[in-house]
């Protein structure tokens, strides 16, 4: 959510020592803004039921899903909002989709178990535009990939979490905690939170 106007784009992922510099310059400028970051990380060989996410964009949608849980859910202050969604722009993406798979959601018998405020959540205000097209976008891409670089090991065999590191001010916390709320990972398996890799989660 942005609530002061910024004029910053980010041109490429960093392939070089000029990219890693413009995006941490773009992180710079991030900072300055007013809003919050949340991210969702999903671990697919440990989905006990895959079968459910066969379908395409659906595992998509419920990491979007999970999003709107974090945001709304512990957050009475936000009772008198109503979220937007707006998608980047990808192959077979679709708002009609999205859409039909919340009306699935809310119509579900196990509905009482779902944990989003759907009173905070505009139905059918859904938008996909191109990524350049607004900076929350950008900036919603710089973080995911920022989570994931910090998560998913390079070719040397090597994760890279300076830059959730740099972003852990605007990262979303309730209570103090960003886990579960500013960032979620879905599912984990047994013990990999002790690993070396998972510090950063930790410390931020």
């Amino acid at each position: 959510r942005v609530r002061k106007e910024g004029r910053i784009s980010l041109t490429h992922r960093p392939q070089n020592r000029q990219q890693a510099n413009e995006r941490r310059g773009f992180i710079k400028h991030m900072l300055d803004l007013d809003y919050e970051l949340a991210a969702v990380a999903i671990h697919k060989p440990s989905i006990h039921t895959p079968d459910n996410f066969k379908k395409r964009y659906f595992l998509y949608f419920y990491a979007v899903r999970l999003l709107l849980e974090a945001f709304t859910k512990p957050r009475p202050d936000l009772a008198k909002e109503r979220f937007k969604i707006v998608f980047s722009s990808r192959k077979g993406l679709s708002t009609e989709a999205f859409e039909d798979y919340m009306d699935t959601i809310r119509g579900s018998p196990f509905v009482k178990r779902d944990y989003v405020d759907w009173s905070a959540v505009a139905p059918y205000d859904v938008e996909c535009v191109p990524n350049r097209t607004y900076i929350g976008l950008q900036m919603a891409d710089c973080f995911a990939s920022a989570v994931g670089k910090a998560l998913e090991h390079n070719e040397h065999d090597m994760t890279e979490c300076s830059y959730v590191r740099q972003l852990a001010p605007r990262v979303m916390r309730v209570n103090g905690s960003h886990k579960g709320y500013g960032i979620k990972l879905w599912p984990m398996p047994t013990g990999v939170f002790k690993s070396e890799r998972f510090r950063w989660f930790h410390e931020i």
